[in-house]
């Protein structure tokens, strides 16, 4: 392989190709042995920890950003990627002409999703909403043989974990932290599994509000977040007008401007990819941007 584009030194290939794709030239091309489809969202985040490109998976350069800039030409199908279920027919109709011989997908598709891909091939269904993450990620990798791979990915999750725990733990006293979502003239508390897990569960920050470790989205007022007054403020702003216009004008009340998160800079901007997807390599990106915000 490395000769016939011209390099001499395998090993060399190997390192170039490695940091370029962030996998082994052996192990990408064990992935393009399987024409692989993944439907549906939260799949190819699972996928590409243990080195599988698939052959067709939703991707789009607004909606799934880090994916489409690192895999998009690898990926020779891209499915729709805007909204769950949004574009279903369209997205059977690829997969039927396309013909995969395997597809990964999640649970929490229609039935009538479930009934047609089953008629295009042989189809994993990884349960959703019954399993955790960690759990959704090893039973995947199970299934297609690639338990070692998973494992190995797991440990380095693990000490990414102990090193953001560090960073906002030990470096800095705890921080409490108000995870807020804006969507037009509406302030949310929104606690999604990504936050539940990794961030209050995995690394240990602490809730600025009552939290048993259910899921929360809740319409908040300003003066309910005077009364917690977090130390940050992890901040999702849907970018459409409206949202941006009643955002502009928020910033400018002095209920918001003398929160002790804003006096201190640390409302920290969440993007929807990666804070709203839930995968292994979303998470990975996750604690990166954490780190990032307590540096």
């Amino acid at each position: 392989m490395a000769q016939d584009i011209g390099y001499q030194d395998p090993y060399y290939f190997s390192r170039i190709f490695k940091k370029k794709t962030g996998i082994t030239p052996s192990a990408y091309m064990k992935s393009r042995q399987r024409k692989m489809a993944a439907y549906g969202h939260s799949i190819l985040g699972q996928l590409t920890p243990i080195h599988i490109i698939p052959y067709a998976a939703p991707l789009h350069p607004k909606w799934t950003a880090h994916d489409f800039e690192h895999y998009a030409e690898e990926i020779p199908i891209h499915l729709s990627a805007h909204r769950i279920n949004e574009h279903a027919e369209a997205n059977i109709q690829q997969l039927m002409e396309a013909q995969p011989e395997l597809i990964i997908a999640n649970d929490h598709v229609t039935e009538a999703e479930k009934q047609a891909l089953k008629t295009i091939c042989p189809v994993h269904f990884v349960p959703f909403t019954q399993l955790d993450w960690r759990t959704q990620f090893r039973q995947t990798a199970l299934f297609l043989n690639e338990t070692r791979e998973a494992e190995e990915w797991l440990f380095h999750y693990e000490e990414l974990v102990i090193q953001a725990k560090k960073a906002c733990l030990v470096d800095h006293p705890p921080r409490t932290v108000l995870p807020l979502r804006i969507f037009q003239d509406q302030l949310y508390l929104s606690v999604n599994r990504t936050l539940s897990e990794v961030i209050f569960h995995d690394i240990g920050l602490l809730p600025a509000f009552q939290n048993d470790g259910q899921l929360i989205e809740k319409k908040i007022s300003i003066h309910s977040i005077q009364q917690l007054d977090p130390d940050a403020i992890f901040l999702l702003l849907h970018k459409e007008p409206k949202t941006i216009a009643f955002y502009q004008k928020l910033k400018q009340q002095e209920a918001w401007q003398n929160l002790k998160a804003v006096t201190q800079q640390a409302v920290y901007p969440l993007a929807s990819d990666p804070w709203r997807e839930y995968t292994a390599a979303s998470h990975q990106r996750v604690i990166q941007d954490l780190l990032s915000f307590f540096p």
